[in-house]
């Protein structure tokens, strides 16, 4: 996605995803680190937004960059922290990670395998040979499950913004259109798309970019995935 498409809604951000339990995510992701022994040396977060999640997270690192397609995400995130803006399908490192994480179904906004496919190579490039890559998905089901509680009217400061919701199960395509009417009048539309990708999909293209498939799982519960799962964990490690 363009990093332009973020350009008015990293003012709202914040406000639309106020539900999010940052510390309990932080926190669940810390068990899986501690549960799988995974360094974390040199850690990278993918698509952080306005770094929230990151903050929260009470791991000892030499090094933590916090990463995001839109520059404007990341005008919000504290200056004492390292920020690179980049397309996560082109990491722009050479192999130094022991750690990348990727959450709030990050993954689900690229729109191809070819750029999945793209995603894994370049993770897989950057790690340490046996680093972790950490991230989630949601399912269809979950696409299903909120299309009507996700169309909403908000005010934030002294902006005002409509979330409709729509989701094409031909093209496996979940659109979010937003609606942000400025204090001057302007109203400005725009719109965010995330992708379903079946699961066997993923798993073979992790695989097929020298990954380690070591854990699939409904993602908070750890519960094994069912067709009524929401969103899927994955954890995966570098072969090298």
């Amino acid at each position: 996605m363009p990093g332009n498409t973020y350009s008015k809604i990293s003012l709202i951000y914040d406000d639309l995803v106020r539900h999010v339990n940052y510390s309990g995510w932080a926190e669940y992701l810390q068990n899986i680190i501690d549960e799988y022994n995974i360094s974390h040396d040199v850690v990278l977060e993918l698509a952080s937004g306005t770094g929230k999640l990151f903050s929260k997270l009470n791991i000892v690192t030499r090094l933590k960059i916090l990463s995001d397609i839109s520059i404007e995400m990341l005008t919000h995130i504290d200056k004492s922290n390292s920020r690179v803006c980049f397309d996560m399908t082109l990491i722009p490192f050479k192999r130094e990670c022991d750690l990348v994480i990727s959450s709030f179904d990050s993954v689900n906004h690229l729109e191809s395998e070819s750029r999945l496919n793209s995603l894994f190579a370049e993770v897989n490039r950057i790690l340490k040979p046996g680093g972790y890559f950490l991230f989630d998905v949601v399912t269809e089901h979950n696409s299903f499950s909120y299309l009507d509680s996700y169309s909403k009217k908000r005010k934030t400061g002294d902006m005002k913004y409509q979330q409709s919701s729509e989701y094409d199960a031909i093209k496996k395509r979940h659109r979010n259109r937003f609606l942000i009417t400025f204090p001057s009048g302007e109203v400005v539309e725009e719109d965010h798309f995330e992708y379903i990708f079946p699961q066997e999909t993923i798993i073979a293209l992790c695989e097929s970019n020298n990954f380690k498939v070591v854990g699939t799982f409904e993602a908070f519960t750890g519960k094994k995935v069912t067709e009524n799962t929401l969103r899927i964990q994955y954890i995966i490690r570098s072969n090298g």
